[in-house]
């Protein structure tokens, strides 16, 4: 029971499904299966889940939680910073905790890559439909969104982030499992297009580039960029590319004529927040108020665009060095659990999940440099299960170490298995 409420939770706090059907908004259905899955999660016996308070991960992420609490006499505004970490950072972080000590096993880990798949393919479906459609002055398209807490920007990155997850999947399942990976990996690309997000766009670049590099077959590859191309070509009306040129062609003086100059404008505001709050901060979820207070009309009350920028200004210095960590961690964890993954046949079905969560790490960093999403579910979601692999894995091979590689020099993880494929 813990993993059906875990996977479900996984799909409602990702896709934010709560948010599409107007009669569960009001239930708090995340809050209340949180709440049951942590109990069932201390219910279930301990052979069946992972340590969780030992791993340096968790640790991390724990001070985090902990720093933005003894910050709080310092914010701008302490009540609105405490009432963010009790009521959104602390869903984030009993999210990360549960996938961390849930999923022991492969079939959990793919499972859970499934709930995230449904959760937004849900949302993305929703988006494509026109559920809601908005439209700003300066866009001569449209822009479609569907949730009320995720804007254009946002829906555009969770599609992006998603994909790896969704293409990977499409390449390494079988049957229907491989159907629904592709249907999902097509509606992530269409709705980035839909969103007419630029740093969307950007982040689709890459992220297309990564999994044609992944990807072992010259097939999988030809019909992963014919399917982006032919999205692009199809879907993408011509006002789309007029405001995608506009990002190294500026045009005029709107904010989204005038390309990439506006973000560097907030982000050297950021900076200055920064620097008046270096050690403090202004409080978890205070940066739009902070920058309002400071700069008012003259650029204020906007976000920080940028999640470095934002977890920086929000924690101060140590907060995003406790950040930078976690994410090169995360990133550790799985090219650990690729190496053990292609040595070792017990753990080769962690492969495509290792090399999906890698890719989906990178666009993060890509998109997430140009939107305030440091405490997204998503990024938690990945860290969990980065953390999560990296557990299985040292359990199957307890008395495996880190070595330094006597070429490069750089600290690897070779288990027994691995270093009898490497002297082999």
């Amino acid at each position: 029971m813990a993993y059906a409420l875990l996977y479900m939770l996984t799909a409602f706090a990702v896709g934010r499904i709560q948010e599409l059907f107007e009669f569960l908004a009001p239930l708090r259905i995340v809050f209340l299966m949180g709440v049951a899955c942590v109990i069932l999660a201390l219910l279930t016996p301990r052979g069946k889940r992972q340590p969780v308070l030992a791993q340096r991960e968790v640790r991390i992420v724990l001070g985090l939680g902990g720093l933005a609490l003894l910050l709080v006499p310092f914010s701008v505004w302490p009540g609105g910073s405490l009432g963010f970490l009790l009521d959104s950072y602390s869903k984030v972080i009993v999210l990360f905790l549960l996938v961390v000590a849930l999923a022991a096993d492969p079939a959990v880990a793919r499972k859970l890559v499934w709930a995230v798949l449904v959760g937004v393919g849900v949302l993305g479906i929703f988006t494509l439909g026109g559920a809601s459609v908005k439209t700003s002055l300066e866009y001569t398209v449209a822009r479609a969104y569907a949730s009320s807490t995720y804007d254009p920007n946002d829906v555009a990155m969770i599609m992006v982030v998603t994909l790896p997850l969704a293409a990977l999947g499409a390449a390494s399942l079988k049957g229907g499992g491989r159907l629904g990976a592709a249907g999902v990996a097509v509606i992530c690309v269409l709705t980035v297009i839909k969103t007419v997000s630029r740093g969307g766009f950007i982040g689709l670049a890459c992220v297309s580039l990564l999994l044609i590099r992944r990807l072992r077959s010259a097939g999988a590859r030809l019909l992963v960029s014919t399917t982006i191309v032919a999205a692009l070509t199809v879907v993408a009306p011509a006002a789309y590319w007029d405001i995608m040129d506009s990002i190294w062609n500026p045009t005029g003086v709107g904010y989204v004529e005038r390309g990439i100059g506006p973000r560097l404008e907030i982000w050297s505001r950021g900076l200055g927040l920064l620097s008046k709050h270096p050690l403090t901060g202004v409080g978890i979820g205070m940066y739009e108020t902070a920058a309002g207070f400071r700069y008012g009309r003259n650029g204020g009350w906007v976000t920080a665009h940028n999640s470095f920028l934002q977890l920086a200004g929000e924690l101060g210095l140590t907060g995003f060095v406790l950040f930078v960590m976690l994410l090169m961690f995360s990133i550790g964890n799985v090219r650990q659990t690729l190496r053990a993954a292609q040595a070792d046949p017990g753990l080769r079905e962690l492969e495509w999940i290792a090399a999906a969560v890698e890719i989906s790490l990178y666009a993060y960093l890509v998109v997430g440099f140009t939107l305030s999403q440091a405490y997204a579910a998503i990024l938690y979601f990945l860290v969990g299960v980065a953390t999560a692999l990296r557990v299985q894995v040292e359990r199957r091979h307890p008395s495996a170490v880190p070595v330094e590689e006597a070429a490069g020099g750089q600290a690897q993880w070779v288990g027994p298995t691995a270093q009898v494929a490497r002297h082999a």
